[in-house]
């Protein structure tokens, strides 16, 4: 019996006395002599031969392009260890021939010109960190033999677009993936007994966990019979833009949407009653080190759920689905640019008589009491303009007395309520579609004007809007109830 067919005994004995538990399976490391020996070279390949196994410790040639041969002085090669070719920035590719069990910690980490590996059907262990900031790596086989793989193995393989996860994978970390921000798909083999894969993102094997999604996503559909969006699960998405979550879903746990800067929106059902820290609206800022808010984002939400409490702790912006209208208290008796208490904070436009604009504060759907001096309008008529993200801009006439309290209510309506009923289906369409033929019906012409629904509200705040609705209105509508992203 040779030496390879030894070792191959060797660990198959090693495998029947742990009980043949996947979990128990050592790593080559463990099974070779811990006693340091001298380091030898062949082709710029540096190894060790420990009682008769190769293992490659590192590669000291020129060759960009090598290829690790099966045995050497008629020895097997049986594992790169750990750190054997970190921060090889020269490297372009590399092939294994058959008889290799194991690449070690960081074996080919910061090897930032790595385009390619092509790895034996022998391969049993992938380590931790193995492939770390293989910038250049683009994809990759792993075989079906593969038992383990590291923590971390393909951490900041930013340029990765595919990945299998064989069926004899025991543990599927999902961290293995992070920060691979070319991700589109992690394919885990049908008979692996812990995890699997629905619309290319990491399952536990019920499909109830979503554990990481790939980092290239620019858009995710998370299938009903999901119930928990686990920690970092989207986490590093620097193009995902769309998300939808299914009411099935009760958990969102801490960091699950971090570093998402495109996410600028999110919708989340009543159902979901948990929601960790961190989890939704924010990114780290690389240039200031701090954890910083996503411009512009909103969250749609029910009233009263865990994600309207979340909204307002972390004073984000949010808009509530089951309003009936949103009613906007306004009061003028304040000046321009005071904070005021309460839970969500935009801008009004005050027009006096004469119809020069005026910017005070305004607060949604909050009690609250002002200091009576420094009044910023004097007793008179104005038209207050409320504008808020997703609904169409509302406006009314009032009487103000400053040496008295008072509170102008506006209500604010969703584009595409075109009946103003408190939700947009195919009524408003309907509506619209009959008043745009001529018919005497009364519609709310603003929540009719979807066109104008892009328009900013510092525009709308400043310029004002347009309020001729025609059938390209009628087309965004349509659309928006298709299911098109509008």
């Amino acid at each position: 019996m040779n030496t390879k067919k030894k070792l191959l005994s060797g660990l198959l004995a090693v495998m029947l006395l742990a009980g043949a538990s996947v979990q128990s399976l050592p790593v080559l490391s463990e099974l070779s002599s811990p006693l340091p020996v001298s380091a030898d070279n062949y082709n710029g390949l540096e190894y060790r031969n420990d009682d008769g196994s190769i293992f490659i410790t590192g590669y000291s040639g020129s060759e960009t392009e090598i290829t690790v041969p099966a045995e050497i002085d008629g020895c097997p090669v049986v594992a790169v260890s750990g750190n054997a070719f970190e921060n090889n920035t020269g490297l372009v590719g590399v092939t294994f021939s058959e008889g290799l069990y194991s690449l070690g910690d960081s074996a080919f980490a910061g090897c930032t010109s790595l385009e390619y590996v092509n790895l034996p059907d022998e391969l049993m262990n992938i380590n931790m960190w193995t492939f770390q900031s293989c910038i250049s790596l683009k994809e990759i086989t792993i075989p079906d033999s593969v038992w383990s793989i590291g923590r971390y193995a393909f951490d900041s393989c930013t340029s990765l677009e595919k990945v299998n996860v064989p069926a004899r994978v025991w543990d599927v970390y999902p961290d293995s993936f992070n920060r691979c921000q070319s991700l589109k798909s992690i394919d885990v083999a049908p008979d692996n007994a812990n995890a699997c894969s629905i619309n290319g993102m990491l399952f536990n094997k019920a499909g109830t966990e979503l554990r990481k999604a790939p980092g290239g996503l620019t858009e995710a559909v998370i299938p009903e019979g999901t119930e928990t969006i686990a920690a970092d699960a989207f986490r590093d998405s620097p193009k995902l833009s769309d998300v939808t979550i299914p009411d099935t879903v009760t958990k969102i746990d801490k960091y699950a949407f971090y570093d998402c800067p495109s996410l600028t929106s999110l919708t989340v059902p009543a159902t979901v009653t948990e929601i960790g820290d961190n989890a939704i609206g924010y990114y780290y800022d690389y240039k200031t080190l701090v954890k910083t808010p996503v411009s512009g984002f909103v969250m749609y939400c029910y009233s009263g759920s865990a994600a309207h409490e979340y909204a307002v702790a972390e004073n984000l912006d949010y808009i509530l689905i089951d309003a009936t209208g949103l009613t906007v208290k306004v009061t003028p008796l304040v000046k321009a640019g005071t904070e005021l208490p309460g839970d969500g904070y935009t801008y009004v436009r005050f027009t006096d008589t004469d119809y020069v604009p005026q910017e005070v504060n305004l607060c949604i759907e909050s009690e609250y009491s002002f200091p009576k001096g420094g009044l910023l309008l004097d007793a008179g008529t104005y038209i207050a303009v409320a504008d808020r993200e997703g609904f169409a801009q509302a406006e009314t006439e009032f009487d103000l007395d400053p040496d008295g309290f008072g509170l102008v209510n506006i209500l604010l309506v969703q584009f595409g309520d075109v009946n103003a009923d408190g939700s947009v289906n195919m009524k408003d369409l309907v509506l619209l579609q009959r008043w745009l033929n001529g018919w005497a019906v009364e519609i709310n012409k603003g929540a009719a004007n979807m066109t104008e629904a892009s328009v900013s509200i510092a525009d709308r705040l400043k310029n004002g809007i347009n309020k001729t609705v025609n059938m390209r209105d009628y087309v965004a509508l349509q659309r928006f109830l298709n299911g098109w992203k509008a």
